[in-house]
């Protein structure tokens, strides 16, 4: 559903979404392009009638603390009874390790979408590649 209907939508708008993690029949999903900058997550799934595929929506607007605080990713681990040593953070941005490790999460995988370069990836996560095809959930 979230690449052949949800995906091509946000597009039509210059925005994205990206498949963060699958826990315990849990979707997390990072909004991207001019859906990172809305100010209500809610609003945007909302606008586009997605509601009700989502159980937790956490956004910008879940906490005034930074994204690097972990505080974002501490409340998406609550809401969904999610134990950091079995969860897996996947993003594109050494923030996303950062805000993984302040909670407690060690294990992340960083996905080069273009916005920063493998090599600058690396300094941050052992696991980087180009693409999430490259990423395999046993």
């Amino acid at each position: 559903v979230m690449e052949t209907v949800i995906a091509p939508e946000l597009r039509k708008d210059l925005g994205d979404i990206e498949l963060i993690n699958v826990e315990n029949n849990n979707v997390y999903v990072k909004l991207k392009g001019h859906c990172s900058h809305c100010a209500n997550a809610k609003l945007t799934l909302k606008n586009f009638g997605w509601t009700d595929l989502f159980g937790v929506v956490v956004g910008r607007e879940s906490s005034n603390e930074t994204k690097e605080s972990g505080a974002l990713t501490k409340i998406a681990l609550e809401k969904l009874s999610a134990n950091p040593q079995t969860t897996i953070m996947i993003g594109d941005a050494p923030m996303d390790c950062i805000s993984a490790r302040n909670v407690g999460i060690d294990k992340t995988i960083l996905i080069a979408t273009g916005q920063i370069g493998i090599e600058e990836l690396k300094q941050t996560s052992d696991f980087v590649t180009d693409s999430l095809i490259d990423v395999k959930i046993f």
